[in-house]
């Protein structure tokens, strides 16, 4: 075994910092706990860990990661440094802090939007040392809608769906129970096969679960690589799937087969999409993210892997940031969904910008909607359908993206905490919550004009 530096002992091998509450592995060697269940969940191998620096592995137990000791005598981060993670609502790499409420991991932003939410719903919030800065409690209680994080107001609409909730599937993983952190399987994507199947991906991997039309698990894939953030299938039955740990685009052939397609240079793959002529279509945020206005890109590869296209730029001054859900329509237009951006991009396959947007459809000032997109697909008739996180609601664009309304449930209930999107062979709206595995399938139940724009 190679010797290991000082400067490397007192580092987490993963992270490459101080540790936060170190374990110690039966090879001696120590890890952080969040790093030892990022790797316990993108791992193929169920209930055991792989040591990273001596490759031994360490089965768990029903204890899970509270059956490791911990390590009293290495250096730790300190609590005024922030551990980087990604958010459990709006899957931004930040510094997280806990909600009070609930116990999920949040960024500030999704927090406050979160707690607002809360006081607004008229349920107790239990008020913690996170608390000091932007303290609801501090607003009155008439000035509560004008906070903008959360918009409350109805929207006015161009057109008003109503969707029926026929029935829902709770998607189970085999990995949760291990450490029993389930906030960390939301669902992340929903794809239809060739065959009208859906597969499902657990957030991060290595799951994923092949459903019947009727809801019914007929299959289970497990990934290989790391981090896998999100799937497409092509006809044929290929399977793509993104490995944001080493970069990597990776292919599953119907044997079960996995190969290297393509390894991205500077940005992480995290949405995935594909051209009907097998083109696929890979964006995410750069690796190396020196500011705020650190862009990310839109990339082209050919049927076999080369890059053949970088789309950086939107318009003039303005970036792709994270697409963080990509769809290609049956025209070849690239639809994206950037959560950084806070808009929806359409690009031709040359990389021009065919329309943008970001909420606004119409002219007045009443006639914007905060949006935060975190999915999208095309329907039977070709239009958009996209999630956005701050209302809660389905956005409609029409194949040329202008705004065309938007989807509720009945009775104008919102979906929640929707985080991942599908339309089915029945026409059905597929939604996967962010909060739990759960998938729900809606069936549009009528419809009526409610603006004229």
């Amino acid at each position: 075994m190679a010797n290991i530096s000082s400067k490397e002992s007192l580092d987490c091998p993963i992270c490459h910092d101080k540790f936060v509450f170190p374990k110690i592995l039966p090879c001696c060697h120590t890890i952080c706990k969040p790093c030892i269940r990022l790797l316990l969940h993108t791992s193929t191998s169920f209930g055991k860990i792989t040591c990273p620096l001596c490759q031994t592995d360490t089965p768990l137990n029903e204890e899970g990661l509270d059956s490791l000791s911990d390590n009293y005598f290495v250096p730790l981060k300190s609590e005024d440094t922030p551990v980087m993670f990604y958010c459990g609502s709006c899957l931004k790499e930040t510094a997280l802090k806990t909600c009070a409420h609930c116990f999920e991991q949040l960024c500030t932003d999704c927090r406050s939007s979160h707690r607002l939410a809360t006081v607004l719903a008229g349920e107790p919030w239990t008020h913690s040392s996170d608390d000091s800065n932007g303290n609801l409690n501090n607003i009155p209680e008439e000035n509560l809608s004008e906070v903008d994080q959360f918009p409350i107001i109805p929207h006015p609409l161009k057109s008003q769906l109503n969707a029926k909730l026929t029935f829902s599937i709770s998607v189970e993983s085999l990995y949760s129970s291990l450490d029993r952190h389930d906030d960390l399987f939301s669902v992340r994507s929903i794809r239809q096969t060739e065959n009208n199947t859906l597969l499902v991906l657990l957030y991060l991997g290595p799951e994923v679960v092949e459903y019947d039309s009727a809801g019914k698990e007929i299959n289970r894939h497990i990934l290989e690589e790391g981090g896998t953030s999100d799937i497409i299938c092509l006809p044929g039955g290929n399977i793509f799937y993104s490995s944001l740990q080493n970069g990597l685009i990776m292919k599953m052939d119907s044997q079960k087969n996995h190969d290297i397609f393509a390894q991205t240079v500077h940005y992480q793959p995290f949405s995935l999409g594909f051209f009907r002529d097998g083109r696929i279509v890979a964006g995410g945020p750069a690796y190396q993210r020196l500011d705020a206005n650190g862009h990310g890109a839109i990339l082209i590869y050919d049927k076999e892997g080369h890059l053949k296209r970088e789309i950086v730029q939107v318009v003039d001054g303005m970036f792709v940031k994270f697409p963080i859900s990509i769809a290609v329509s049956d025209c070849d237009k690239i639809c994206v969904a950037d959560k950084e951006a806070k808009c929806v991009f359409v690009f031709s396959e040359t990389g021009s910008v065919l329309s943008l947007y970001d909420g606004q459809f119409g002219i007045e000032p009443r006639d914007l909607c905060p949006l935060l997109p975190l999915a999208l697909c095309h329907d039977n008739e070709g239009n958009l359908i996209i999630v956005n996180a701050l209302d809660g609601m389905l956005h409609v664009l029409t194949p040329t993206g202008d705004f065309k309304g938007y989807i509720l449930m009945e009775n104008s209930e919102r979906f929640g905490r929707p985080s991942a999107l599908c339309i089915d062979e029945r026409k059905r709206i597929c939604v996967g919550d962010m909060e739990n595995r759960i998938i729900q399938f809606y069936e549009i139940s009528s419809f009526k004009n409610a603006l004229d724009i």
